[in-house]
């Protein structure tokens, strides 16, 4: 039997989530519908039975409401964004990437105007050019 199709399923049931429902999410998810069913039946206690039809479904839906305890339901208060912590590491990771490939573009820019300037003054004064090389 997979792991992560019963790492997947228990962390649905986890969250409260329907077993119907997190089964179709596997199944849409690309995984057999043999497996997630097999999974299915081995999270509720019972041996696979290979042969399983749609029928059985609701009555693993009935028993797992019946295990699932409620869930108490904290007010909700405003939290000021400032007093979270904030994991600056990715950020300024970003930050900094961002400042390379500016001083990058800053470089490549000055030195595009450098040899473009160049083209212009060996083009105007070409004949100068070929009589200090000859």
């Amino acid at each position: 039997m997979r792991e992560d199709i019963l790492g997947g399923l228990k962390n649905a049931l986890e969250r409260g989530e329907n077993i119907n429902k997190a089964i179709v999410s596997l199944i849409n998810a690309g995984y057999s519908e043999k497996e997630v069913k097999e999974a299915a039946n081995f999270l509720q206690g019972r041996t696979p039975n290979l042969q399983q039809s749609d029928n059985n479904l609701p009555q693993v839906e009935k028993k797992v409401q019946n295990i699932q305890t409620p869930v108490k339901k904290f007010p909700q208060s405003k939290i000021n964004q400032n007093s979270l912590p904030v994991n600056s590491l990715p950020t300024s990771k970003v930050v900094v990437e961002e400042k390379k490939g500016k001083g990058k573009i800053i470089i490549l820019s000055i030195i595009l105007f450098i040899l473009v300037c160049v083209l212009v003054f060996s083009i105007i004064f070409r004949k100068t050019i070929v009589g200090w090389l000859s």
